[in-house]
């Protein structure tokens, strides 16, 4: 009995690992208002611990996607934290200082319903991008309007609104551990790579931006050789600049709108960088 014991105390041991060695997921996605469409990168920041309970920290990022939408809503970058529950297979959402709510249980059954509007009405599965087959949830909502579900992925109209039909919103990407898992690829092609290594910090990073937020130009400093910097901003302009193996650069944005700019950095060796920068002036 003690051996049995032990082993599955080993066991539970091996799957609080798994479950502690996240697969560093990276979702684009968009979501409307009646402002119009803001969309976002979301990844994980980091752990937390809030009321005895272990959370990871979803940090979402507002990003511009050039061509997809002429009209985005302005919003800001915001927090939620996740718990991810392999033995229940379950994901639990909290946004503080609200309790914690289920956002997606994967035991659900045909028949069940989703917030008294929508029955689940098919499970199957679909291989991904990496080849790989995962479980497929498809509620049919009163209106007949579809919500779909990908295990661990999430629903493929918002990652952190479960109950959302597709086709309002958008989840464009999906990532983990740097391999494109999903795409999306019915509105405007989105370069998905472009989006993984947005850092709010680029001081601490082997290239600085600086001022930011800037007037007219800022200038870049990088420890590697730059190829090629892409500019982008919220309006669809966007402007890309070769420099053939600098380190250094000033760039002048006196004729871009202000707001939020994504500057994607390509370097000599095919790395690449992602960071936001703020042009303060109007043109």
């Amino acid at each position: 009995m003690k051996v049995i014991q032990i082993l599955f105390l080993q066991l539970l041991l091996s799957l609080n690992l798994l479950l502690a060695s996240s697969p560093d997921p990276i979702w684009l996605y968009t979501e409307h208002s009646v402002d119009g469409y803001a969309s976002y990168v979301a990844k994980f920041t980091g752990d937390t611990v809030i009321s005895n309970v272990s959370y990871k920290v979803l940090y979402n990022s507002h990003v511009t996607i050039p061509g997809l939408f002429t009209n985005p809503w302005q919003m800001s970058d915001f927090q939620v934290y996740l718990r991810f529950d392999s033995l229940a297979e379950k994901v639990y959402i909290k946004e503080a200082p609200q309790p914690e709510q289920v956002l997606y249980d994967y035991t659900m059954q045909l028949g069940d319903s989703l917030f008294h509007y929508a029955v689940l009405s098919t499970i199957d599965t679909v291989q991904l991008l990496d080849l790989s087959y995962r479980t497929r949830f498809i509620f049919t909502t009163t209106n007949n309007d579809s919500i779909v579900w990908i295990k661990w992925i999430g629903n493929l109209a918002h990652p952190l609104q479960s109950y959302y039909p597709f086709g309002s919103d958008f989840l464009l990407c999906y990532h983990e551990q740097s391999t494109l898992i999903y795409e999306y690829q019915n509105l405007v092609p989105v370069q998905c790579n472009l989006y993984t290594n947005i850092n709010d910090s680029p001081s601490s990073t082997e290239i600085i931006l600086f001022p930011n937020p800037f007037s007219d130009r800022f200038e870049l400093n990088s420890v590697k050789p730059i190829q090629e910097v892409h500019l982008f901003n919220q309006i669809g302009q966007s402007f890309s600049y070769i420099l053939s193996g600098d380190n250094k650069a000033a760039l002048d944005l006196t004729w871009f709108y202000s707001g939020l700019i994504l500057v994607n950095i390509i370097f000599d060796d095919g790395s690449t960088y992602a960071s936001k920068i703020l042009k303060l002036n109007a043109k």
